[in-house]
C-alpha cells in the first residue's frame, strides 16, 4: 500500500502560518488527493480532510491524543492535565463529569442570562465592537452559571478579557504568546484556589454547578481531583463559553454579508448551523497514530502526527452541494451528520472528543441571533467587512463593529 503523495516544499511552516485556513485545502486541491504529507516546524506531518477522514481520527483503537498539538499551543489553550489529553477509560470518565453539566434545564438558564446580558448592553450603546460585547455579557452571564456569581460587572469581565487570551493568542509568536501563557498560569492557579476555598468551607456553590461538580468529583480510583487539575477542569469550561463570543462575532458578521434576518427559531437555528460550518474557529485538529492506519487507500505509518483539515472537512464537496455558498436552506429537515462538519469536533458527545459544549454553544448562538435578528436594530455601516484568516481565530480587521439604531421595529 502506497504512502500519502509528498508536497514539494521540505517544510510547509511558513505558508501554514501565512494562510492556516486555505493552506491544507489549497495543497490537497493541487496535488489532486484528500491526504498529503509534509513537514511542520521540520516535524513529519499528514494532512487529511472529509467526512471519513474525520471519522478515523476519532477512533481511538487507531488514534491517540497525546502529544497531538504542539505543546505550546495545548498549554494555553487546555492546560496541564485536563480532558482533552486524555484518551480511553479516563477520558469517557472525565468527559462525563463535564457532560453532566449540559443539562436542558442548565443550559437554557445560561441561554437567558447571555440573551439579557446581551440586550441590556446594546440598550446602552450606540457604536460598538460585537466581540467585545458580547465577550463581557457572556463572561458574567457564565460566572454566574458556573457557580462564581460574586464576579460581576467590572470584575467579570475581566475575567472575560483575560480568558479571550487564551483562545486568541494561543497560536500566536514572540510575547503575546509569553503573555497568554502566563496569562494561562495565573488564570489555572485562580481557578485552583476557588477549589481548594470550596473544599475548605471558605465559599458556597450551588448545588450542580461547574465549580460544585469540578470540586467534588471522583475519578474512577475514588479520588476527587489535585487541586490544580480541577481548576484547569472548571477553566475549561469557562473558557469555551467565553469563546463563544467569537462565534457570535461570526453570526453578526454574516446576518451583515447576507442582510438575512432570520425570525423563528427553526430559521436561527440553521443560519446557526451554516455560520459554524463556514467560519472556522481553528483550522486544524490533531493526534497521532498507534500504528499503521490505512487512509484513502493509503497507509500512515504508527506515530504519524495527522491534522484533519476542519474548514476543508466543513466544506467538502464529497458532503456538500455547492460548498462554498452561504445557504442555510441546506439544513432545513436535515442534521448533519456526526462526521459531515467538525467545528468543536467530531463523534459522540457522551464519549469522544467532541467538544462537551457545543450543545450550549449552539444554545448561545441561538439567543444572540434572537437579540441581533429580532430584538435590536443596527447597521455595519461603511465597515470593511473582509475577514483576515492570516489569524488564528479569524477576524474582520479591527473587531466587527456596528451601529445600533434602536429596537427592533
Amino acid at each position: 500500500m502506497q504512502q500519502p503523495p509528498a508536497t514539494t516544499l521540505p517544510d510547509a511552516t511558513i505558508p501554514f502560518r501565512r494562510d492556516p485556513y486555505g493552506y491544507a485545502r489549497r495543497t490537497a486541491d493541487a496535488l489532486g488527493t484528500d491526504v498529503f504529507r509534509t513537514r511542520l516546524m521540520l516535524r513529519p506531518a499528514v494532512f487529511f480532510r472529509g467526512a471519513e477522514a474525520a471519522e478515523l481520527l476519532y477512533d481511538e483503537q487507531k488514534f491517540t491524543r497525546a502529544d497531538a498539538v504542539p505543546g505550546r499551543i495545548g498549554s494555553v489553550l487546555f492546560g496541564k492535565g485536563g480532558v482533552q489529553g486524555l484518551d480511553g477509560d479516563a477520558h469517557r470518565a472525565r468527559k462525563a463529569m463535564l457532560m453532566s453539566l449540559m443539562t436542558p434545564q442548565r443550559m437554557e438558564a445560561l441561554a437567558g442570562r447571555v440573551r439579557e446580558g446581551l440586550t441590556e448592553r446594546l440598550a446602552r450603546a450606540d457604536d460598538l465592537c460585537v466581540g467585545e460585547v458580547a465577550r463581557d455579557a457572556i463572561a458574567e452571564a457564565v460566572l454566574h452559571w458556573a457557580g462564581l456569581g460574586d464576579l460581576t460587572g467590572e470584575a467579570a469581565e475581566k475575567k472575560g478579557r483575560e480568558m479571550s487570551r487564551l483562545f486568541g493568542h494561543a497560536a500566536d509568536a514572540g510575547p503575546v504568546h509569553l503573555r497568554a501563557r502566563q496569562t494561562r498560569r495565573r488564570l489555572d492557579a485562580w481557578a485552583a484556589e476557588r477549589v481548594t476555598a470550596l473544599r475548605e468551607g471558605r465559599a458556597a456553590a450551588p448545588e450542580g454547578s461547574a465549580l460544585a461538580v469540578t470540586a467534588a468529583w471522583r475519578g474512577p480510583d475514588g479520588e476527587v481531583l489535585v487541586p490544580e487539575v480541577a481548576g484547569v477542569e472548571l477553566l475549561n469550561v469557562l473558557r469555551p463559553m467565553v469563546a463563544v463570543a467569537l462565534w457570535v462575532e461570526f453570526l453578526v458578521h454574516a446576518l451583515a454579508v447576507t442582510g438575512a434576518r432570520p425570525a423563528t427559531e427553526g430559521e436561527r437555528r440553521t443560519f446557526a448551523l451554516e455560520v459554524r460550518r463556514l467560519y472556522p474557529f481553528f483550522p486544524v485538529l490533531g493526534a497521532r497514530t498507534r500504528g499503521p492506519v490505512s487512509v484513502g487507500g493509503m497507509e500512515l505509518p504508527g506515530d504519524s502526527r495527522v491534522l484533519l483539515d476542519v474548514p476543508g472537512t466543513n466544506t467538502h464537496p464529497g458532503t456538500w452541494r455547492d460548498p462554498d455558498r452561504f445557504d442555510p436552506s441546506r439544513f432545513e429537515g436535515a442534521e448533519p451528520g456526526p462526521f459531515d462538519m467538525v467545528p468543536q469536533g467530531g463523534g459522540d458527545f457522551g464519549t469522544g472528543h467532541r467538544c462537551a459544549g457545543e450543545w450550549l454553544t449552539e444554545r448561545l448562538m441561538l439567543a444572540a441571533l434572537e437579540v441581533f435578528a429580532d430584538r435590536v436594530a443596527w447597521t455595519a455601516g461603511t465597515q470593511d467587512l473582509d475577514l483576515t484568516h492570516a489569524a488564528v481565530p479569524p477576524r474582520v480587521r479591527g473587531g466587527m463593529r456596528i451601529r445600533v439604531l434602536g429596537a427592533a421595529a
